[in-house]
């Protein structure tokens, strides 16, 4: 089998069908696709993994036990076998579920919406309980998590441009957030405590140099009585950080600062965890862009690349040109259909790109591709979007120059035509 592993690792083997036709693993060598670096970066991670746990993380005794499931701080790859297509379904679920997040910040969605949006999406897509189905596990011997394959999927689609990078770091620590505020107080201490997040409340002395800008504070964004029952808790109830480590409080203005540090209220712990996960999280996707410039991106082209590429690009709303769950095709626009419904349905970018086709009776390459994808993805039919390709150009220049120079266009844009791809929409 494969040369050993270590935790630095993630391993993908596209899936191989034995006799029964259930998924075996393959007796060949294979390719470490997340590896964290070289040599040296392996071999300290395979010594952090069999390094004994401190007596305070294994006896049990400091936190009581919770209910909850656990929280990952994604700093370890998993290290285990799984199929191309286990892979590729896994990222497309939890893209499913940033995307609807995206979308509910987008649209100005209040915080118990958002909490409401979140709790339906993961319901669906992405409980944190979810594992890898069959014969799969982690070298230690635990089952696979979906959400941890998910997540490194992503990571890796995710961070090759600076536009990517902020848009999966923004969503992420959405999801974290809404996660850790549903754990309970004893797993929340256990988090705290696995990860090293020992915050330390003010010293006394401290507390009563800085209590009249921490009330000053308070009072200017509660009620009076609120304030004053966090105050009368005294210097224990307050904890002193970097204030980059709280910039969602910093940015609202709902904190104290001074020389450089953030008072925060013990209340507002969410909001360390999180600034924690997101220096985390930015800096490990800085460190994934290099690995994909270095190593995945050559050595991966034929196999992976594709796949990863393809991830960021991937549309997921309703293809209402394939049948539904019923087997009926559910509301199908017609080439009659198109101009009321430019006017009434289409964004913005698709209602610019056919008024403009209506007016100067052509397009530029970019835009008639992004059109007739969109016109593919509403429903419209090959033989009507033909049609209506052919009856504005035709308006200047001869049919016979239209068959030649852009039905093929068309054709293609359908998977009619080349490699006979099933296209989808821009996003």
């Amino acid at each position: 089998r494969a040369p050993t592993r270590t935790r630095a690792d993630v391993v993908f083997v596209p899936p191989s069908e034995s006799a029964s036709g259930r998924l075996t693993r393959l007796p060949v060598p294979v390719v470490a696709m997340f590896a964290i670096g070289g040599k040296k970066d392996q071999a300290k991670a395979a010594a952090l993994r069999a390094a004994p746990k401190s007596a305070s993380k294994t006896s049990g005794g400091s936190v009581r036990p919770s209910n909850h499931p656990k929280l990952s701080m994604y700093t370890e790859t998993p290290s285990a076998d799984i199929s191309l297509e286990t892979f590729e379904a896994f990222a497309l679920d939890r893209m499913r579920v940033l995307k609807a997040i995206d979308d509910g910040l987008s649209r100005g969605k209040k915080p118990a919406e958002m909490e409401q949006l979140m709790n339906e999406e993961t319901g669906k897509h992405l409980k944190i309980t979810d594992v890898v189905p069959g014969d799969f596990s982690t070298l230690g011997g635990a089952p696979l998590s979906k959400d941890e394959v998910s997540h490194f999927a992503l990571r890796l689609a995710y961070c090759r441009t600076e536009e990517l990078r902020r848009w999966f770091l923004l969503n992420e620590c959405q999801l974290f957030k809404h996660r850790f505020n549903k754990l309970d107080a004893y797993a929340k201490a256990a988090f705290l405590e696995e990860h090293d997040m020992e915050y330390k409340p003010l010293k006394p002395e401290t507390f009563a140099e800085k209590r009249k800008g921490i009330s000053e504070v308070l009072h200017g964004i509660m009620k009076r009585d609120d304030a004053e029952k966090i105050l009368n808790a005294g210097a224990s109830g307050f904890y002193a950080v970097p204030f980059e480590e709280v910039a969602d409080l910093v940015r609202g203005r709902r904190v104290f600062m001074a020389d450089g540090e953030a008072y925060v209220p013990r209340d507002q712990l969410t909001s360390l965890v999180v600034g924690a996960f997101r220096a985390s999280l930015s800096k490990s996707l800085a460190v994934a862009s290099r690995r994909w410039a270095q190593h995945v991106a050559g050595e991966e082209r034929e196999r992976l690349a594709p796949v990863i590429v393809s991830l960021s690009k991937r549309y997921l709303g309703r293809d209402f040109g394939k049948p539904g769950d019923a087997g009926e095709r559910g509301s199908v626009v017609t080439l009659k259909d198109l101009p009321s419904a430019a006017k009434t349905s289409f964004p913005l970018c698709a209602k610019n790109l056919f008024d403009a086709v209506r007016r100067e009776h052509h397009l530029r390459h970019e835009g008639r591709r992004q059109l007739q994808l969109y016109m593919k993805g509403i429903g419209l039919s090959l033989e009507e979007a033909m049609l209506f390709w052919k009856t504005e150009f035709c308006k200047k220049i001869p049919a016979e120059k239209f068959e030649k120079e852009y039905a093929y266009a068309v054709r293609h844009a359908y998977g009619k035509e080349g490699k006979r791809v099933d296209y989808t929409p821009h996003t």
